[in-house]
């Protein structure tokens, strides 16, 4: 049994002095049943999930495991309730490449001290893949995956299973088998889920636990005997809840209403009520763990050797090392929320703005937060000796919806080349037209295969990778490089940078045989699995991040052009948080749809002033729950309203945008906020921020290292790394 007391996490961020990530809140889990944790982004799941997997602390309040208070835990103690109490079961997997089916839960279970190793073949008969169990997980589709790793899970006999979005990365026919298992293991164990379908909960789950805010706002559990059916009693019918009439019963229905006998008609409810919780005294059971024996670490790394021979000398090395860098891991797992992240290729040095997450290393590239003139100024003085460009957030793309201000392009570029074809370039770096005859030239040339370098001061030459890229998503559109010259418009009705022209890299030669892999197979996905391990593929990834999949342009007023010709009067954010004060009152409302600023129509919506919006009424009932509508405009009374976008819709991870508006006045119209002209400039500054820097040339390494103590650096490229790293130590 689990216990939750008062349970409060507050984070302590360099944007915010306080967040609150959960508020207080207390609840009791049995030892058995399938137990749904809802609730949107922000709300403070993955948090709780955390927590009760003791994964990270709390500020306050109290968890209670079989009577084992977290609050008297050791670090090993942690381990031990990992390792003995718990299964995990991921959205991503969390499989082991190099490792078959078997000794993926082989691991698990030596990890454990479980030294009956039967039980491999009995867990994954439960899951159905006994089959499948001498094959790698690049050898199975994502749902044969996720039962491995749910075998995995439960081979240890844990007594929790914690899940994470478990069927997120699934379709619909794979999630219900998925589903269907983890809802039959409940019966003897308690499992449980985040998620955000609501839809699954209500199938699937014993009790739903919704959070919002940090706050338990709902906690109901299934009625007992519940029957969602259609029934027929003398006068009286029930209908079924959410669910279509089979054809004998829409008959029985039709029966019943010709007889003239039925007085009433019942909806029955979803099955569940509010949950009667019941604080019962939880028997203390003994955590144990065992340590992976030395003869299991020694089968482990031949397993590895085995798999790469030619990689042998280097593993043995690498095991060598690990003894002496355990001792310093914890010296280097915390940076400075604001970074930046350096790659180091053909001759170039990337330095690009960033924000790291708290508690993983995921970097998020985030464009609002801009190179100031100042950091340009030191970065430029005390690391270049040769030239330095700019890069600016103003890109292409295939896929609507997908940019950086939006969705955050992480340092995992994985979704952009999900398809080995970029999805959206990755910005605009303003150069010299030798930078770009040193990266692309032959012979002292740039070989075009459409358009000119510089037709519009404000527009961007792209590479014909990107070109394919282009090609390659939006077909209907555009058929030749020719085509591709001007305005790109993915969905014929926005457009985004202006194309001057296209280059040739020879790309396709030299990534032929990645080319030829992705050709072979519509399973992008596994295609990936099987690639991304390659030293190709690495240097694919190099290459397009930081050559292939960039925009160039080569004018000296690009900054200033860009303002003045925008390539769109409408301007998106995905996943907003609006903050309002109607009536005096704060309230936050988290919107997942996008959010639209439109340039006014001057003639329909004139007079609107800088800082105003004008408002559609149905986005005003939709974020504020409201119901004005074309009649009753005229009693909006003007209030206030802060607009928000966060890192990954994380409050705690950073703010992307703030912006406060006025809504003076409610109108009926297509889309949401319409300001002015200025107000939208003020929006494309923030959309076309320079965050990048390209130096062609340094001084040395070192100077990057002093700049990382000033600046808070983080160094990718691994030469810079261990230099830091020495630098730490000293």
């Amino acid at each position: 049994m689990i216990v939750v007391n008062n349970l409060t996490k507050v984070y302590k961020t360099k944007f915010y002095k306080k967040s609150v990530a959960l508020d207080n809140i207390s609840f009791t889990l049995p030892d058995t049943g399938l137990i749904f944790i809802i609730g949107k982004s922000g709300s403070g799941k993955s948090t709780l999930l955390n927590m009760l997997g003791g994964l990270d602390d709390y500020t306050k309040g109290e968890i209670i495991a079989d009577g084992n208070s977290f609050n008297k835990f050791t670090s090993e103690d942690f381990m031990k309730y990992r390792s003995s109490y718990l299964g995990f079961v991921f959205q991503h997997f969390n499989l082991i490449e190099d490792m078959t089916v078997r000794q993926n839960i082989e691991l698990s279970l030596d990890i454990s001290g479980v030294e009956d190793k039967t039980i491999v073949d009995e867990v994954l008969k439960e899951v159905e893949m006994t089959e499948y169990i001498n094959r790698y997980p690049s050898e199975l589709s994502g749902g044969q995956r996720q039962r491995v790793a749910i075998a995995r899970a439960i081979a240890k006999n844990p007594k929790l299973i914690l899940g994470d979005e478990p069927t997120g990365n699934l379709d619909n026919k794979t999630s219900e088998l998925i589903m269907n298992l983890l809802k039959n293991i409940s019966k003897e164990k308690l499992v449980v889920i985040v998620s955000h379908d609501l839809e699954s909960a209500y199938k699937y789950g014993d009790r739903i636990i919704e959070l919002h805010g940090g706050k338990i706002i709902s906690d109901n559990e299934r009625i007992k005997n519940y029957e969602n059916k259609f029934t027929v009693y003398d006068n009286e019918i029930n209908l079924p809840y959410r669910k279509d009439l089979t054809e004998i019963e829409a008959k029985k229905l039709e029966y019943a209403y010709r007889l003239k006998r039925v007085q009433k008609i019942s909806q029955l409810d979803n099955g569940f009520k509010k949950t009667n919780e019941l604080i019962l005294n939880s028997k203390k059971t003994k955590l144990t763990s065992h340590k992976i024996s030395f003869r299991n670490v020694l089968k482990l790394a031949g397993v590895f050797l085995n798999k790469r021979k030619s990689s042998r000398i280097g593993i043995v090395l690498i095991v060598t090392l690990i003894f002496v860098m355990t001792c310093l891991i914890q010296s280097f797992i915390q940076f400075d929320p604001n970074i930046y992240n350096v790659d180091s290729y053909s001759g170039a040095v990337v330095l690009q703005k960033s924000v790291q997450t708290p508690f993983n290393d995921t970097i998020y590239s985030s464009p609002i937060y801009g190179i100031s003139e100042e950091e340009y100024l030191d970065i430029t003085e005390k690391i270049s000796t040769g030239n330095v460009y700019k890069l600016y957030n103003y890109n292409v793309m295939g896929v609507y919806g997908n940019n950086k201000i939006q969705n955050n392009m992480t340092k995992d570029y994985k979704r952009n080349y999900e398809q080995f074809y970029a999805q959206e370039s990755l910005g605009t770096l303003n150069c010299s037209k030798e930078y770009l005859i040193k990266t692309f030239g032959c012979d002292g040339k740039i070989n075009l295969l459409a358009g000119s370098l510089d037709e519009k001061d404000y527009g961007i030459i792209i590479t014909d990778y990107m070109a394919d890229s282009l090609l390659h998503y939006i077909p209907q559109n555009y058929r030749s490089y020719d085509e591709l010259i001007g305005y790109i418009s993915p969905t014929l009705n926005v457009y985004f940078g202006y194309v001057n022209g296209i280059i040739d890299t020879n790309y396709e030669e030299k990534y032929n045989e990645l080319i030829k892999e992705y050709e072979r197979s519509e399973d992008y996905e596994l295609t990936y699995q099987k690639v991304s391990k390659t030293s190709l593929y690495e240097e694919f990834l190099r290459d397009a991040n930081t050559n292939l999949a960039v925009g160039y342009n080569i004018s000296d007023n690009f900054e200033e052009a860009i303002s003045k010709n925008a390539t769109t009067n409408v301007i998106s954010f995905r996943g907003a948080t609006i903050i309002s004060n109607v009536n005096d009152e704060n309230k936050s409302y988290q919107i997942d749809e996008s959010s639209i600023f439109h340039l006014y129509n001057q003639e329909k919506y004139s007079g609107i002033k800088d800082g105003e919006v004008y408002l559609s009424y149905s986005s005003y009932n939709r974020w504020f729950d409201t119901n004005y509508n074309s009649s009753n405009l005229s009693s909006f009374t003007p209030h206030d309203f802060t607009f928000e976008v966060y890192v990954d819709g994380d409050k705690t991870k950073g703010v992307l945008f703030s912006k406060t508006y006025k809504i003076a006045k409610l109108i009926s119209a297509t889309g949401d906020c319409f300001i002015n002209e200025k107000e939208i400039y003020n929006l494309l500054e923030a959309n076309y921020l320079n965050y990048g820097l390209y130096l062609d040339d340094v001084k040395n390494a070192s100077d990057i290292v002093n700049i990382a103590s000033i600046h808070g650096v983080y160094v990718q490229n691994i030469d810079y790394d261990n230099i830091l790293m020495i630098n730490k130590i000293n």
